[in-house]
């Protein structure tokens, strides 16, 4: 976050100083600065949080048609999905704070080190995340899940890999 000075003194018509009184409590003055680049940096993010929302919604009015086993495949599909989805990138969000603070002190040899070791931890989990989507019908049979509804997600899950 960049420093900003808060005004203290300014010269006056009459050439005397005055302090200027500031409406917001000690410190505060520096969210109100930075509230407007972060609302720059908010309003994309929120846009694709609404649009992965309508396309969720949109897919459970479509498949809602087709009944409820088709629908309640789907949404296991998407959790098992999801899940996968969630714990990879989770892993892998450690690697840029790793990378920033290499480059930060002017380690180049650990920023390439650290990026090389962090593409093979992605291929890695993307292949272990993969074989778990992929062998998806064969993780649920032992769940108990209604065959039909396990059944209806296996060809989900398939479609949800992105080969």
């Amino acid at each position: 976050m960049r420093e900003l000075e808060q005004p203290a003194e300014r010269d006056c018509d009459d050439h005397s100083v005055t302090d200027e009184v500031s409406p917001l409590p000690n410190g505060a003055w520096r969210v109100v600065a930075e509230a407007g680049p972060i609302v720059r940096l908010a309003v994309p993010l929120v846009g694709a949080q609404i649009a992965m929302v309508a396309m969720s919604a949109t897919d459970a009015a479509f498949l809602g048609h087709l009944g409820p086993t088709v629908l309640a495949g789907a949404g296991l599909a998407a959790s098992i999905h999801a899940t996968v989805q969630i714990v990879g990138a989770g892993a892998l969000t450690v690697l840029a704070p790793v990378i920033a603070e290499c480059r930060a002190r002017g380690e180049g040899a650990r920023v390439a080190s650290v990026t090389r070791h962090g593409l093979a931890l992605a291929v890695v989990l993307g292949a272990i995340g993969a074989a778990i989507v992929w062998n998806g019908g064969l993780l649920l049979r032992p769940l108990d899940h209604a065959t039909d509804v396990a059944r209806v997600a296996v060809p989900f899950l398939l479609s949800l890999i992105h080969i």
